[in-house]
């Protein structure tokens, strides 16, 4: 009788305990909800305490740890889900993202294939491994991963825009462009896909189609101070001084801070023999950082 007795006190004790964690859970989630970044921290632990292998536990304090500013104990935390459940693709996921935050790129593209590894179809995974991919320099293995995307999801929007970029990186005008023109015709009020397209088709000379591309993005946002900017550019370059200044003023006046196009109209109205106006927005430019 004392053995079940002491069997039946064991259970009853994991019970609680197991209830106890799973209310400092409830706790920190409705804490972490209304923006008690720490408070959540503080249920996340007093539940981990009472089960240490609470591996949900662990991952949700990471994620409050990283809006605090803890980059490092979020990765940590999630090191430690990942230990408990070494099949915890979301952890994977999560510390990838922020490996890839904090400029670990090697890192973050081992996190992402670890998950991929357990979902071969966890598409967000195969997106930011493209990018991190993109960011560490290895452009085909990004074009890879934004293929694998596609395949998947030929809606994938910003699969053809990453693609195109990282087609960019590789020197294929080309098949940016077709990238770019696929996005669009998937969503034509994609701002991002005209803006890219405009840049590529600036780069191989054909100004007045960057133009019109740049010219589309400011339709479908009138208050992208850097299409402005591009635009401006464009017009430099197809010889049309005057109406680039406008251009660049825009840019200015939405986004006082955008130190290129202080230069950029500098320029210009140096071409227009507006040297005074031209010095002014050089020193303007350099004031602002523009080296």
């Amino acid at each position: 009788m004392k053995l079940k007795y002491i069997f039946i006190s064991f259970l009853l004790f994991l019970f609680l305990s197991c209830q106890d964690g799973a209310t400092y859970m409830n706790s920190g989630f409705m804490k972490f909800e209304m923006g008690d970044y720490n408070g959540a921290i503080s249920d996340y632990t007093k539940a981990i305490k009472i089960n240490p292998r609470f591996a949900e536990a662990y991952y949700s304090r990471a994620m409050a740890r990283i809006q605090t500013g803890d980059s490092y104990g979020g990765i940590s935390d999630y090191t430690k889900a990942i230990e408990i459940n070494p099949k915890y693709k979301e952890a994977y996921y999560k510390r990838g993202m922020i490996r890839m935050q904090t400029g670990d790129n090697d890192g973050a593209v081992s996190d992402f294939t670890k998950a991929i590894e357990i979902d071969h179809k966890y598409i967000m995974a195969f997106v930011n491994r493209g990018y991190a991919k993109i960011q560490a320099g290895d452009n085909d293995g990004a074009i890879s991963d934004y293929t694998r995307v596609i395949e998947m999801n030929p809606q994938a929007v910003m699969a053809y825009n990453n693609r195109g970029m990282a087609k960019i990186k590789n020197g294929d005008y080309n098949g940016a462009i077709s990238d770019f023109s696929a996005a669009i015709q998937i969503d034509p009020e994609d701002g991002t896909a005209y803006n890219n397209r405009g840049y590529v088709k600036e780069q191989i000379g054909d100004y007045d189609g960057a133009i019109s591309d740049y010219t589309k993005t400011i339709e479908i946002n009138p208050q992208d101070g850097n299409a402005y900017n591009n635009r401006g550019m464009a017009k430099i370059k197809n010889g049309d001084y005057n109406k680039a200044v406008s251009d660049f003023t825009k840019a200015i006046e939405i986004d006082p801070g955008l130190a290129s196009a202080y230069y950029n109209r500098g320029y210009a109205k140096e071409q227009l023999n507006d040297n005074n106006g031209a010095e002014q927005d050089f020193k303007k430019a350099r004031e602002l950082g523009y080296k």
